[in-house]
Protein backbone atom coordinates (compact mmCIF):
# COMPACT_ATOMS: atom_id res chain seq x y z
CA UNK A 1 0.00 0.00 0.00
CA UNK A 2 2.51 2.22 0.94
CA UNK A 3 4.66 1.81 -2.25
CA UNK A 4 1.06 2.24 -4.39
CA UNK A 5 1.22 5.19 -2.38
CA UNK A 6 5.01 6.07 -3.53
CA UNK A 7 4.73 4.82 -7.28
CA UNK A 8 1.31 7.32 -7.42
CA UNK A 9 3.00 10.35 -6.13
CA UNK A 10 5.58 9.91 -8.25
CA UNK A 11 4.20 9.42 -11.16
CA UNK A 12 1.95 12.65 -10.21
CA UNK A 13 4.99 14.64 -9.53
CA UNK A 14 6.41 13.09 -13.03
CA UNK A 15 3.30 14.25 -14.56
CA UNK A 16 3.43 18.21 -13.11
CA UNK A 17 7.03 18.16 -14.43
CA UNK A 18 6.37 17.09 -17.94
CA UNK A 19 3.05 19.28 -17.67
CA UNK A 20 5.64 22.35 -16.24
CA UNK A 21 8.07 21.48 -19.18
CA UNK A 22 5.78 21.46 -22.13
CA UNK A 23 4.21 24.71 -21.23
CA UNK A 24 7.78 26.09 -20.75
CA UNK A 25 8.66 24.51 -23.94
CA UNK A 26 5.40 25.99 -26.02
CA UNK A 27 5.94 29.35 -24.38
CA UNK A 28 9.52 28.99 -25.65
CA UNK A 29 8.65 27.87 -29.08
CA UNK A 30 5.69 30.46 -29.19
CA UNK A 31 7.60 33.24 -28.50
CA UNK A 32 10.60 32.31 -30.74
CA UNK A 33 8.03 31.78 -33.86
CA UNK A 34 6.57 35.35 -32.83
CA UNK A 35 10.37 36.98 -33.02
CA UNK A 36 10.83 34.90 -36.14
CA UNK A 37 7.95 36.37 -37.60
CA UNK A 38 9.05 39.95 -36.65
CA UNK A 39 12.00 39.57 -37.76
CA UNK A 40 10.95 38.18 -41.25
CA UNK A 41 7.74 41.01 -41.31
CA UNK A 42 10.43 43.45 -40.44
CA UNK A 43 13.06 42.18 -43.55
CA UNK A 44 9.77 41.86 -46.04
CA UNK A 45 8.85 45.71 -45.00
CA UNK A 46 12.41 46.80 -45.33
CA UNK A 47 12.62 45.25 -48.88
CA UNK A 48 9.32 46.55 -49.62
CA UNK A 49 10.14 49.60 -48.73
CA UNK A 50 12.87 49.24 -50.58
CA UNK A 51 11.66 47.90 -53.81
CA UNK A 52 8.79 50.59 -53.48
CA UNK A 53 11.47 53.13 -53.36
CA UNK A 54 13.32 51.75 -56.72
CA UNK A 55 10.70 51.67 -58.75
CA UNK A 56 9.49 55.51 -57.40
CA UNK A 57 12.97 56.47 -58.69
CA UNK A 58 12.82 54.60 -61.66
CA UNK A 59 9.44 55.87 -61.97
CA UNK A 60 10.57 59.62 -61.71
CA UNK A 61 14.04 59.09 -64.07
CA UNK A 62 11.51 57.65 -66.93
CA UNK A 63 8.74 60.62 -66.16
CA UNK A 64 11.64 62.99 -66.17
CA UNK A 65 13.32 61.47 -69.56
CA UNK A 66 9.48 61.21 -71.09
CA UNK A 67 8.80 65.09 -70.23
CA UNK A 68 12.46 65.70 -71.42
CA UNK A 69 11.50 64.06 -74.99
CA UNK A 70 8.33 65.75 -74.60
CA UNK A 71 9.84 69.05 -73.96
CA UNK A 72 12.10 68.56 -77.09
CA UNK A 73 9.49 67.91 -79.31
CA UNK A 74 7.42 71.05 -78.37
CA UNK A 75 10.31 73.22 -78.82
CA UNK A 76 11.11 71.74 -81.99
CA UNK A 77 7.27 71.89 -83.08
CA UNK A 78 7.56 75.48 -81.68
CA UNK A 79 10.36 77.03 -83.56
CA UNK A 80 9.33 75.37 -86.75
CA UNK A 81 5.71 76.59 -86.21
CA UNK A 82 7.51 80.06 -85.20
CA UNK A 83 10.08 79.42 -88.56
CA UNK A 84 6.66 79.41 -90.52
CA UNK A 85 4.96 81.80 -89.15
CA UNK A 86 8.07 84.30 -89.23
CA UNK A 87 8.22 83.15 -92.90
CA UNK A 88 5.01 84.05 -93.49
CA UNK A 89 5.32 87.59 -92.31
CA UNK A 90 8.17 87.97 -94.37
CA UNK A 91 6.55 87.00 -97.20
CA UNK A 92 3.11 89.14 -96.40
CA UNK A 93 5.62 91.79 -95.44
CA UNK A 94 7.19 92.01 -98.83
CA UNK A 95 4.24 91.71 -100.88
CA UNK A 96 2.48 94.75 -98.69
CA UNK A 97 5.83 96.68 -99.45
CA UNK A 98 5.36 95.49 -103.10
CA UNK A 99 1.96 96.83 -103.48
CA UNK A 100 2.32 99.97 -101.26
CA UNK A 101 5.17 100.73 -103.62
CA UNK A 102 2.98 100.34 -106.71
CA UNK A 103 0.25 102.45 -104.73
CA UNK A 104 2.83 105.09 -103.32
CA UNK A 105 3.90 105.76 -107.18
CA UNK A 106 0.41 105.78 -108.39
CA UNK A 107 -0.43 108.86 -105.11
CA UNK A 108 2.86 110.41 -106.03
CA UNK A 109 2.38 110.64 -109.89
CA UNK A 110 -1.34 111.90 -108.70
CA UNK A 111 -0.46 114.46 -106.49
CA UNK A 112 2.19 115.92 -108.90
CA UNK A 113 -0.08 116.03 -112.23
CA UNK A 114 -2.54 117.54 -109.47
CA UNK A 115 -0.62 120.52 -108.22
CA UNK A 116 0.99 121.06 -111.82
CA UNK A 117 -2.73 121.33 -113.26
CA UNK A 118 -3.71 123.40 -110.19
CA UNK A 119 -1.01 126.04 -110.34
CA UNK A 120 -1.54 125.83 -114.32
CA UNK A 121 -5.66 126.86 -113.69
CA UNK A 122 -4.71 129.69 -111.13
CA UNK A 123 -2.43 131.07 -113.45
CA UNK A 124 -4.70 131.10 -116.58
CA UNK A 125 -8.03 132.33 -113.90
CA UNK A 126 -5.26 135.45 -113.08
CA UNK A 127 -4.30 136.10 -116.97
CA UNK A 128 -7.87 135.91 -117.42
CA UNK A 129 -9.59 138.59 -115.55
CA UNK A 130 -6.38 140.58 -116.00
CA UNK A 131 -7.46 141.50 -119.45
CA UNK A 132 -11.37 141.50 -118.69
CA UNK A 133 -12.28 144.80 -119.41
CA UNK A 134 -9.37 146.07 -121.28
CA UNK A 135 -8.91 143.67 -124.32
CA UNK A 136 -11.14 143.13 -127.03
CA UNK A 137 -14.07 140.30 -127.42
CA UNK A 138 -12.25 137.92 -129.53
CA UNK A 139 -9.42 137.82 -126.35
CA UNK A 140 -11.77 137.45 -123.85
CA UNK A 141 -13.06 134.77 -125.77
CA UNK A 142 -9.57 133.20 -126.69
CA UNK A 143 -8.45 133.24 -122.72
CA UNK A 144 -12.22 131.97 -121.62
CA UNK A 145 -11.84 128.92 -124.03
CA UNK A 146 -7.97 127.91 -122.90
CA UNK A 147 -9.46 127.70 -119.19
CA UNK A 148 -12.83 126.13 -120.16
CA UNK A 149 -10.72 123.57 -121.80
CA UNK A 150 -7.61 123.39 -119.11
CA UNK A 151 -10.31 123.00 -116.46
CA UNK A 152 -12.47 120.28 -118.53
CA UNK A 153 -8.85 117.91 -118.58
CA UNK A 154 -8.21 118.65 -115.02
CA UNK A 155 -11.54 117.64 -113.95
CA UNK A 156 -11.57 114.38 -115.55
CA UNK A 157 -7.88 113.55 -115.00
CA UNK A 158 -8.72 114.40 -111.32
CA UNK A 159 -12.02 112.06 -111.35
CA UNK A 160 -10.00 109.24 -112.53
CA UNK A 161 -7.35 109.50 -109.79
CA UNK A 162 -9.18 111.03 -106.79
CA UNK A 163 -8.39 107.30 -105.32
CA UNK A 164 -5.05 107.55 -105.81
CA UNK A 165 -5.50 110.63 -103.18
CA UNK A 166 -5.96 110.26 -99.29
CA UNK A 167 -9.29 112.20 -98.94
CA UNK A 168 -8.49 114.99 -96.81
CA UNK A 169 -6.31 116.20 -99.71
CA UNK A 170 -8.65 115.75 -102.47
CA UNK A 171 -11.13 117.49 -100.35
CA UNK A 172 -8.33 120.41 -99.91
CA UNK A 173 -8.30 120.11 -103.85
CA UNK A 174 -12.20 120.43 -104.15
CA UNK A 175 -12.40 123.36 -101.89
CA UNK A 176 -9.34 125.29 -103.92
CA UNK A 177 -11.18 124.70 -107.25
CA UNK A 178 -14.38 126.15 -105.71
CA UNK A 179 -12.67 129.09 -104.66
CA UNK A 180 -10.99 129.77 -107.59
CA UNK A 181 -14.06 129.03 -110.02
CA UNK A 182 -15.89 131.63 -107.74
CA UNK A 183 -13.23 134.11 -107.99
CA UNK A 184 -13.48 133.96 -111.99
CA UNK A 185 -17.48 134.48 -112.12
CA UNK A 186 -17.49 136.95 -109.33
CA UNK A 187 -15.03 138.83 -111.34
CA UNK A 188 -16.05 138.79 -114.24
CA UNK A 189 -19.42 139.77 -112.49
CA UNK A 190 -18.14 143.06 -111.10
CA UNK A 191 -16.44 144.22 -114.32
CA UNK A 192 -19.83 143.59 -115.92
CA UNK A 193 -21.36 145.65 -112.97
CA UNK A 194 -18.73 148.63 -114.01
CA UNK A 195 -19.69 148.57 -117.03
CA UNK A 196 -23.17 148.99 -116.41
CA UNK A 197 -25.27 152.34 -116.37
CA UNK A 198 -25.21 153.63 -112.66
CA UNK A 199 -24.18 151.05 -110.62
CA UNK A 200 -25.26 150.88 -107.43
CA UNK A 201 -21.83 151.90 -105.24
CA UNK A 202 -22.44 149.82 -102.07
CA UNK A 203 -23.10 146.26 -104.17
CA UNK A 204 -20.02 147.38 -105.86
CA UNK A 205 -18.34 147.88 -103.07
CA UNK A 206 -19.12 144.62 -101.02
CA UNK A 207 -18.13 142.51 -104.46
CA UNK A 208 -14.81 144.15 -104.52
CA UNK A 209 -14.26 143.30 -101.12
CA UNK A 210 -15.31 139.84 -101.67
CA UNK A 211 -13.04 139.08 -104.69
CA UNK A 212 -9.90 141.22 -102.39
CA UNK A 213 -10.64 138.28 -99.60
CA UNK A 214 -10.85 135.60 -102.47
CA UNK A 215 -7.54 137.18 -103.80
CA UNK A 216 -5.98 136.71 -100.42
CA UNK A 217 -7.72 133.18 -99.49
CA UNK A 218 -6.38 131.63 -103.19
CA UNK A 219 -3.27 131.47 -102.52
CA UNK A 220 -2.68 130.14 -98.83
CA UNK A 221 -5.31 127.35 -100.03
CA UNK A 222 -2.27 126.33 -102.45
CA UNK A 223 -0.31 127.05 -99.73
CA UNK A 224 -1.78 124.39 -97.53
CA UNK A 225 -2.43 121.87 -100.01
CA UNK A 226 1.27 122.23 -101.02
CA UNK A 227 2.10 121.40 -97.17
CA UNK A 228 -0.52 118.29 -97.57
CA UNK A 229 0.83 117.15 -100.84
CA UNK A 230 4.55 117.28 -99.49
CA UNK A 231 3.22 115.47 -96.47
CA UNK A 232 1.80 112.53 -97.85
CA UNK A 233 5.39 112.40 -100.28
CA UNK A 234 7.32 111.90 -97.14
CA UNK A 235 8.78 115.54 -97.00
CA UNK A 236 9.44 116.58 -93.53
CA UNK A 237 7.07 120.08 -92.90
CA UNK A 238 9.57 122.87 -91.58
CA UNK A 239 7.04 125.32 -89.72
CA UNK A 240 9.54 127.77 -89.10
CA UNK A 241 9.31 131.14 -90.44
CA UNK A 242 11.55 132.34 -93.70
CA UNK A 243 14.15 134.72 -92.53
CA UNK A 244 13.82 136.96 -95.38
Amino acid sequence: MADTTTILSSNALLAALCSGLWFWYSTRLKASIEHEYLDKHEALKKDTEKELARLNEDLRKQTERELAKLNADLSHQNEMAMASFKHSLELAAADKNLRSSHVFKDTADAIVKTYRSLVELRDLVNAYVSILGFSDEAKRKDAAKRLDDRWDEFETFFKMNKIFIPKNAAEQTRQFCLKLSEFRRKYGWLVKFEEAPNPRHEVWEKRSQEIDAMMYDIPKLLTALEDQFQEILGFPIDNKPVVK
